[in-house]
């Protein structure tokens, strides 16, 4: 697919990225920060992931995830684990998400740290 449509390979990982919000979504609104925490991991660990999740006493998150059913895809091509981020901070728009292990910078997971914005921080211009 490369070869012929270079283009073509982000969007399709923008398409998946795309379906995987739409199954995640629905009912989230105005949910609490562990509530979308907890659906945006189940919906990673149905998809093959291995997916779960820790709470710190601080009110951070860390997302792990302890397989990626795509690695041999997303060795190649980096849009796999952008649309991956994309995902997850799609759905927790009032946090902060940043990737802190990476499987294919030799770590044994990937992981991701989720940072709630204070509500009166959330909504600066």
């Amino acid at each position: 697919i490369h070869d012929e449509d270079p283009e073509l390979v982000e969007r399709v990982f923008e398409r998946r990225r795309r379906r995987m919000v739409e199954a995640t979504s629905e009912g989230l609104d105005g949910t609490p920060t562990i509530e979308r925490v907890a659906a945006v991991t189940s919906q990673l660990d149905a998809l093959g992931y291995l997916a779960d999740f820790e709470e710190a006493s601080d009110g951070t998150f860390v997302i792990n995830l302890h397989n990626c059913p795509i690695s041999a895809v997303a060795e190649r091509y980096q849009h796999a684990c952008t649309a991956e981020l994309g995902f997850i901070t799609e759905l927790l728009p009032d946090a902060d998400v940043t990737r802190t292990m990476h499987k294919s910078a030799e770590c044994g997971t990937c992981a991701y740290q989720v940072s709630p914005i204070p509500h009166d921080q959330a909504h600066r211009c």
